[in-house]
This record gives structure tokens, sequence and C-alpha cells, in this order.
């Protein structure tokens, strides 16, 4: 073999060598790549997770301490505070981690007392609402009405009182003084209304003229130069015939307390009785009372425990309390009972003796 030859073989091997090296080496590079992002598809979720554990941690928040006195506007003189939200074990985070961690749950038995009692609070809570009690509760030294011992802090009181014959002597006497007295307890700027009925029903500061018959069959209810008739249509009861009397709040001061007092010495007993013609009108009063006083000493015919029980299911439907009083009538006192407690009042019952018995009901 020629010089020439060999030398060009040597050549081609030495070319064939490095191109084996060179694709080698590739090849190797390839291989080392992949491999190392197959390990960081493995690997980097797992650091991730570990780094952001890293940057979240719990703290507990310093608790408040206790007040060494309460506001004078809290009912509640010394039970125990609850733990308020500031002094539950709290989760922070310093950034966002991409995996759900579990909060801590922690129940709190009692109601922290800072509820409830910023102004716009106060007028659900305890004074009478669309589901509360009414403003049937006071506190000691707190204003309100108080009638045959039933109380109340109600902003909206209506009296409905039996005007009729049966009324006439101690009744009456007993009757005059204690709604005076109620009257007289009345906050400055609380709704009131006064509403008289035996059969025919009306406003107090009305005059009423019944028929010179007996018994009458008619009555005419006359205030200013309006008159209003009243008609007996059977079974115990009266309807109003024609255009009713309006029926309006008035607002306590000295002044309007002070006519309502000589309204309630003035004013002169008629005949009938009834009890669904004076709830359903005071029911209709706008915005709807808190609270009824509701006295009577008369049963009144039909099924006076199904009526009871239909007063207070209205009374219930416009959020009214109906606070009872049974005036020395026995045969009144179970449906009168019954309609206190259904629609969430107290009922009194007044002995011949002048003796009280006050019952409420949860």
């Amino acid at each position: 073999m020629s010089p020439s030859i060999r030398s060009q073989l040597a050549e081609r091997v030495r070319r064939e060598r490095r191109a084996s090296a060179l694709g080698t080496v590739v090849i190797t590079l390839l291989v080392s790549g992949l491999i190392l992002t197959v390990l960081g598809w493995i690997l980097l979720p797992s650091w991730e997770r570990e780094t952001a554990l890293e940057a979240v941690r719990f703290e507990t928040l310093p608790a408040e301490e206790s007040p060494t006195e309460f506001s004078p506007m809290r009912r509640q003189t010394s039970p125990p505070r609850a733990p308020s939200a500031a002094s539950n074990r709290a989760l922070v985070a310093a950034v966002a981690a991409p995996v759900a961690l579990a909060v801590p749950e922690v129940e709190v038995d009692e109601m922290s007392l800072e509820w409830g009692q910023d102004d716009d609070f106060l007028e659900g809570w305890g004074t009478g609402g669309a589901g509360t009690d009414g403003g049937q509760g006071m506190d000691e030294g707190e204003m309100g009405a108080t009638f045959f011992q039933q109380k109340t802090s109600a902003h909206r009181v209506c009296y409905l009182i039996d005007f009729s014959g049966s009324m006439r002597g101690q009744r009456e006497k007993l009757m005059r003084s204690e709604l005076s007295k109620s009257l007289e307890a009345l906050a400055e700027g609380s709704l009131f209304q006064l509403v008289f009925f035996a059969g025919p029903v009306w406003i107090a500061g009305s005059s009423v003229e019944m028929e010179d018959k007996n018994p009458p069959r008619e009555g005419v209810v006359t205030v200013g130069d309006e008159s209003f008739r009243w008609e007996y249509v059977g079974g115990g009861k009266w309807e109003a015939q024609g255009r009713e009397q309006e029926i309006h709040w008035r607002e306590a001061s000295a002044s309007t307390v002070k006519q309502a007092l000589a309204e309630v010495r003035g004013s002169r007993l008629a005949y009938g009785g009834g009890w669904e013609n004076p709830i359903e009108w005071a029911l209709g009063l706008d915005p709807a009372p808190e609270v009824i006083f509701f006295m009577t000493d008369g049963a009144i015919s039909g099924d006076m425990m199904g009526i009871a029980r239909d007063l207070a299911r209205k009374a219930k439907r416009k959020g009214t309390v109906i606070n009872t009083v049974a005036l020395m009538e026995p045969k009144a006192e179970k449906p009168m009972q019954e309609m206190a407690r259904r629609a969430g009042g107290q009922f009194t019952l007044v002995r011949e003796d002048g003796t009280l018995e006050v019952m409420g009901f949860e």
C-alpha cells in the first residue's frame, strides 16, 4: 500500500473517531438534561411546599383585658365576659401558600357582651320589634308603663279598656285608678292610645250616646262635628255602620298625658261588650302596637277560647304582644289567659277581694 493511501486511511479513522466522540458527548448531555428535567418535576413541588410551610406560622394574638366596669347602657350587671374574636387562635401567613391548610375552629359558648351595644342594635334588643319580647322586661329604675302590675318598656302602647255598664261600682273605680297611674308612668316621647269599648268602640275623648231602649241596639260615637254609628247585629256582636272613626298614635308629653287623664276621669260607661272590635282596631294602628293592655270584666257569648286564639294569631302576625287583665270575672279567666299566652304577653286575674295574680309565659 502506498504511503499516500495509508495517510488517507489514517485521516478518515481520525475523523470518524472525532465524530464518534462528539456524538457520545452530545448524547451524554441530552441524557443528563433529560434526567435532570425528570428529577426537577419530581422534586420541585416538594421543595415549594416546604418553602411555603416555612413562611406560615401560628400566632396567638394578645387577648383584650377585661373591662373594670360596664357601660350604663348594658342590661347585664356583672356576668363574666365571653372571649372576644381577637383572643382566638389565628392563622397568619406571610405569603399565599399553594396548598390548603386547615384553620382550627374555636367555638365560643357565650356571646361577647360587646355585641349589640351600639345604637343600631338597641332598637332590636330588649326594646320590642318584629320576633323580641315587645319590651316586656324592665331593669330597675327604667321608665315604662305598668298596668295591674304588668310591666313594659315598649315604645308603642295601646290601652283597650272595658267601659261597659257592668264595670259600675268598685270595678270602675279600680280601673280608672290603675289606668291613670299607668298613663302617668309613660316615658316622654313614647306613643300611646286609649281605646274604650262596650258595644261601640271609641277613642278616648269621644262621647257616646246609646239608643233609648232596654237593651239598646244602636249607639252613636261623636267627636267634634263627626259622628259614627254602631249597631247590634246579634250573637253578642256590634258592628260599625258606614265610615269608622280613624285611630292614630299620640305622643306622650306633659300636655297629652294631662289630657288623657281628663278623658279617663270624664268618660261615661256604655252598654254592650265584645273583644274582637277593640283588638282589631288597635292592630290597625300604623305602626302596629308593640304592646296592648286589654282589660275587661266580662265574658262574651260564643266560643271564647276560639276567639281568644284567633285574636292572638292576628296579633302575632303584627308582632304585637297582648297583656290581658280579667277584672273579677272567673268565666273569662281561661280564654284571656290563653290569649296572653299565645300572644307572648302576661295575664292578670283581679279577684273580688282586690288581690292580684300575675302570670307570665315563656
